[in-house]
């Protein structure tokens, strides 16, 4: 069975995606998210996809290099610019996992923002194709915005904790 790296920005937006996804590939989560702020919410929403994956049985594998300084650092020219600023945090991301993938042996790479109503799609498939370019794995692209509800859901009745914000400080603001 081919192998997909699957990015994990909270528990909620995989859910319906490793459910989806369970029975055509084997699906392994990745943890990379040092947008998340305050740390106390970052370890909240690692807490929550470390549950997920027990109850639901597949792995995750957690790159917790988290740095708020280093962060705020990176994006100080254009954190006011929630469009910049979207599109930095898109990039950081898928671009750590798809090299994860890249050194690991993986077919496919992708992220659970692909669940969120409120994330750029085509902007995340523009970003993710350049990837696949440059790294020769696949990106692996579904819009799976019809499962954010459901997904909602079922977290809920998981006891996962529920996220109100998309994660950064300026999100949070």
């Amino acid at each position: 069975m081919e192998k997909l790296l699957l990015h994990f920005c909270c528990a909620i937006c995989g859910i319906g995606i490793f459910e989806e996804l369970k029975d055509k590939l084997s699906v392994t989560g990745f943890w990379f998210n040092p947008n998340i702020y305050p740390l106390e919410e970052y370890e909240k929403r690692r807490e929550a996809v470390k549950r997920l994956s027990e109850k639901l049985g597949f792995p995750v594998i957690y790159n917790d290099e988290y740095s708020q300084e280093e962060w705020l650092t990176a994006v100080k020219g254009f954190a006011e610019d929630a469009e910049k600023r979207h599109l930095f945090c898109y990039r950081l991301r898928l671009e750590r996992t798809a090299r994860y993938a890249q050194e690991n042996g993986f077919t496919y790479f992708s992220s659970s923002l692909l669940s969120s109503p409120q994330q750029k799609h085509e902007e995340i498939k523009k970003i993710g194709r350049e990837l696949e370019e440059k790294t020769g794995v696949k990106f692996y692209y579904q819009d799976f915005r019809n499962n954010y509800y459901p997904e909602k859901r079922k977290a809920k009745e998981l006891g996962l904790y529920s996220q109100k914000y998309c994660g950064c400080l300026y999100s949070q603001r």
